[in-house]
């Protein structure tokens, strides 16, 4: 379920490797980048207020899974 306060996502990197940008919002509400590797790992953006527009961002030196699933990337909140 998507919390009320989850505003427009504003993605400024979604080149393969490199993804993220900012959300929308008012902290203390939190968002962060997260994205699957090619080569399995997990990797997690750091957290961020949302509407803080100095984003979130993860890298992925093999490149990032899209085999398969659109929830291979995307944006994890947390309503506080």
């Amino acid at each position: 379920m998507t919390p009320t306060w989850f505003g427009a996502q504003h993605i400024t990197k979604d080149d393969g490797y490199n993804y993220g940008g900012w959300v929308d919002g008012n902290g203390p509400d939190e968002y962060w980048a997260y994205a699957f590797c090619k080569s399995g790992a997990f990797k997690s953006g750091t957290i961020r207020w949302a509407g803080d527009r100095r984003g979130s961002f993860v890298y992925c030196p093999d490149g990032i899974d899209m085999s398969g699933s659109t929830m291979n990337k995307g944006f994890f909140y947390n309503d506080n």
